[in-house]
């Protein structure tokens, strides 16, 4: 005896791809402006530039930007992101070294660029 599910065909599942959803917000004109912030950051009152700086200046979620920015499709997006990543390195050291900045801030900040405090404490 059959029941009711074993007698009904299998339909392959149909890739979703492309079809529905909203539209995304990855624009040539949002590409724009996110390559205007890099000039202006510092005019809005940003002192590094940062991703969640990019993001409110383009209107995107940080999260979207964290994505897009590993897109391979999205490559220009990706660059820019890597210059924002470079330049908020460079600044941070340059204003670390001479004191301009807070130390533990600017410690702080560079721990996401990999750097990292050795102690000289060897208890051997």
């Amino acid at each position: 005896m059959q029941t009711a599910t074993e007698s009904l065909p299998v339909k392959p599942k149909k890739s979703r791809k492309g079809i529905g959803g909203r539209p995304s917000k990855y624009t040539p004109e949002l590409l724009r402006k996110a390559k205007e912030y890099l000039d202006t950051y510092q005019d809005i009152g940003h002192r590094i530039p940062t991703l969640a700086g990019l993001s409110l200046a383009i209107g995107i979620n940080k999260e979207t930007a964290q994505v897009w920015s590993k897109d391979k499709n999205k490559k220009e997006f990706s660059v820019l992101c890597d210059q924002i990543r470079m330049i908020q390195e460079q600044l941070l050291l340059d204003n670390g070294l001479d004191s301009t900045w807070n130390s533990n801030i600017t410690k702080l900040v560079l721990s996401k660029h990999g750097y990292t405090e050795n102690s000289a404490n060897n208890q051997g």
